[in-house]
């Protein structure tokens, strides 16, 4: 919200979500309904700013190989 009176007309803004907002999965449901939330925001955002044109987009990656991911 700080930022937004900064942001010139034609302006593109990228949020990082996940690919488990779109799934379900044991034990992960908090992570996936911040990331369905972070989704949420630039669909509604992209509508509000449709006048400046800024543009507003979710990306989700897929999974990376980690450690963690292992377990």
């Amino acid at each position: 919200q700080a930022v937004l009176p900064d942001l010139r007309e034609g302006s593109s803004v990228i949020l990082n979500t996940s690919f488990v907002a779109q799934t379900g999965k044991h034990g992960i449901s908090l992570t996936a309904a911040a990331k369905a939330a972070v989704r949420s925001l630039a669909r509604s955002w992209s509508y509000e700013f449709l006048d400046r044109k800024i543009r507003f987009n979710a990306i989700a990656p897929g999974a990376i190989d980690t450690p963690l991911l292992s377990r």
